[in-house]
């Protein structure tokens, strides 16, 4: 029995072995492999979903004094920022007040463009009070509309504050779907349609209910400067800040950091150290003390839209992480991935070439015994890898799941080969005791049975109890000894006649 435990004991510890070892290893792989960031990463992560927006408005004036309609005349731009939240559906959330300006101010504007244009020469000697009555009696409309005319731009990477010539791909055509204005949440969604070969990212927002005073924040964004001018080229900048307080404003709630914002990011995110949009540039009350919609007021804005990333930030970050951990070549393998998918991912391009640069350094992922023979076959591989398309891609992480699915699969059927071996050898043990057991007991029993009395021994017993006066009673039938009164024989079962 002994003998029997221990192999049992010693089979279930090569069982647990077999099936738990290969998976811990796996597991420890991963873990080497994880994405180890920086929070410099994590920002860089987020950047390539932050756009330039600018909109523009076109109406025309009617001039009662010679009863017609001008031509257009345009107003803007007004700029700020925004960033992606859906990368699939092209959704877009930035400030309210960088695509909507009330009514009265854009009529206005149009009205002292057109009467420059038409009455140069009374347009300085105007009173407050002409200005009334023109307002009051020249109608400015859009095209299609009562109201002006409103064009949302567009840019990702490097922007340019100007109007979009007629076949510039730079600038994407973007529809207005939610507003809340200024005097309420001051946010906007806008949606564009993705373009292949420009794949879009996205960022994810975070619960502003939890963030705390004195958080670090990153404000990102592409602020106005001194010199700026519609030909001037702008680019994302990042600055840091500082969560230092939460104001109700008009029954909303404002999250006021510190840190360097100026026009231009407004709409802008800004992120917490987990590169997560606490909240969006709103209004602030000089360059340092800054406003906060809350990401919590994005999302009721967004309604039934799902924040999520997709495939192009998964490939951007794994670069990201071989790049960190000196895989240089795997780096650069992500890297071509991405793209694969946007050919205008200024991030991944730099990212690319500074991995190149590095190649003489890398540290291969893989066991050297695996490795290439040669570095003359491993650069050619780099190169083939690094042209290859998405699909591709796509296949070789499809092939790898299943090899591993399959290994795995392999390690599970062989232990439950095991474990039923194991069940069936202690069924089969058992049973042997139990017969043993009852063998034994059934043996025992027929050597008491087989126990019988002499004839002799039985004569010389009756005459002793014959000379003490010992009254005996016999059965008549087998002559077998028995009680006073006792119905049967206990040894025939007869009728006694006692």
């Amino acid at each position: 029995m002994k003998r029997f435990t221990k192999t049992g004991l010693f089979l279930i510890i090569v069982f647990f072995i077999v099936i738990f070892l290969p998976c811990n290893i796996y597991s420890q792989d991963n873990v080497n492999n994880e994405e180890q960031l920086t929070s410099q990463d994590e920002v860089l992560i987020v950047q390539p979903s932050v756009c330039f927006i600018s909109t523009f408005w076109s109406a025309r004036v009617y001039d009662d004094n010679i009863e017609e309609w001008s031509k257009p005349y345009y107003y803007g731009p007004v700029c700020g920022t925004g960033f992606c939240v859906n990368s699939e559906t092209g959704h877009i959330i930035t400030a309210g007040h960088v695509v909507d300006i009330p009514y009265n101010t854009l009529k206005r504007e149009i009205l002292d463009q057109y009467i420059l244009d038409k009455y140069p020469d009374d347009y300085y000697e105007l009173s407050e009070s002409d200005w009334d009555t023109i307002f009051i009696f020249f109608k400015v409309e859009g095209i299609q509309k009562s109201t002006p005319d409103r064009e949302i731009f567009v840019q990702f990477n490097q922007a340019v504050a100007s109007i979009p010539a007629e076949k510039d791909d730079k600038f994407i055509r973007a529809e207005l779907i939610e507003l809340s204005d200024r005097k309420n949440k001051d946010i906007a969604m806008i949606q564009i349609q993705p373009v292949t070969g420009k794949a879009l990212s996205a960022a994810i927002l975070a619960d502003s209910s939890d963030v705390e005073i004195l958080d670090p924040v990153k404000i990102i964004g592409y602020p106005w400067t001194s010199d700026i001018g519609q030909d001037n080229t702008l680019n994302t900048t990042v600055t840091s800040g500082t969560l230092s307080g939460n104001i109700i404003v008009a029954g909303n709630q404002l999250i006021q950091i510190q840190g360097d914002a100026r026009p231009g990011n407004s709409g802008g995110p800004v992120l917490d150290s987990s590169g997560k949009v606490i909240g969006i540039i709103t209004n602030a009350t000089d360059f340092t003390n800054n406003y906060l919609r809350p990401s919590n007021d994005i999302k009721i804005v967004m309604g039934k839209i799902t924040n999520k990333t997709g495939i192009i930030e998964e490939e951007w970050k794994t670069g990201l992480a071989m790049f960190r951990q000196k895989h240089y070549r795997e780096a650069i393998k992500h890297f071509s991935n991405v793209l694969n998918l946007n050919q205008t991912h200024l991030l991944a391009q730099e990212y690319k070439a500074k991995a190149q640069k590095n190649i003489s350094d890398d540290i291969p992922l893989i066991a050297e015994d695996s490795a290439t023979d040669n570095e003359g076959t491993s650069e050619k591989s780099i190169a083939a890898t690094s042209t290859t398309g998405i699909t591709d891609f796509k296949e070789s992480v499809k092939k790898e799941d299943k090899s591993i699915s399959f290994l795995t699969i392999i390690f599970i059927v062989a232990g439950f080969i095991l474990l039923a071996v194991l069940a069936a050898a202690i069924i089969i043990i058992l049973k042997k005791m139990k017969i043993n057991k009852k063998n034994i007991k059934n043996y025992n029993i027929t050597e008491k049975e087989d126990s019988v009395i002499t004839v002799e021994e039985l004569k010389a017993t009756r005459e002793t109890n014959s000379e003490k006066g010992i009254k005996e009673f016999f059965c008549s039938n087998c002559g077998a000894s028995v009680k006073e009164n006792q119905p049967f024989c206990s040894q025939c079962g007869a009728k006694l006649n006692t």
